[in-house]
């Protein structure tokens, strides 16, 4: 697990690319496979089931179908390089551990140890820059990555698992409280 810290946060971010899957010489997998510490939004003509799952599997950031849609490239960028800024390099050292690692169990102890500083302050710096608690937002980004995996196709127990939770009710009452809405209500739309 590679350390984060407050020095490295911004550098991590900037390291990101666009990837086709269909290439000569080599797939996009075989690049994403051989690289490390950067971020990849695959881009396909390509609507494929095998495609995502493969791309979840080596945490591609996103896909997106071409023709691309300038708010859609927005979003997926974003995505890819944490979600939101700060002016704090502690806040985003956070957000890029926690961006990384939503699926392990991240606690705030663990989490300020990473970002070299004590679990008040970070706590602080978090709801001052976030405006929402850590284990707040570590929740957050795990919704928001099941409800892209259901919109996928994947299954409900297999998303709750993809994005961390080892217990569906859990899974459930998070999706319920981010989303407004039960995982069944989300796929029906």
């Amino acid at each position: 697990m590679k350390k984060v810290t407050a020095q490295d946060s911004t550098s991590h971010w900037l390291r990101s690319a666009f990837m086709d899957i269909h290439m000569p010489f080599m797939t996009g997998f075989d690049v994403i496979q051989k690289t490390q510490d950067v971020k990849f939004i695959i881009i396909t003509a390509y609507d494929s089931f095998e495609h995502a799952q493969m791309a979840l599997r080596l945490e591609v950031s996103d896909i997106l179908a071409k023709p691309i849609r300038l708010d859609q490239l927005r979003q997926s960028i974003d995505r890819a390089l944490g979600g939101k800024y700060t002016e704090n390099s502690t806040v985003n050292a956070a957000l890029a551990y926690i961006q990384k690692y939503y699926r392990e169990d991240i606690r705030l102890s663990n989490l300020a140890e990473e970002v070299c500083c004590t679990e008040s302050h970070l706590s602080r710096l978090f709801r001052q820059y976030m405006d929402e608690t850590v284990i707040s937002y570590v929740h957050h980004v795990r919704i928001k990555k099941a409800a892209n995996l259901l919109k996928d196709g994947m299954s409900v127990q297999e998303a709750a698992e993809e994005a961390g939770y080892q217990s569906l009710n859990n899974f459930y009452k998070y999706f319920k409280q981010f989303m407004k809405e039960t995982p069944a209500a989300y796929l029906r739309k």
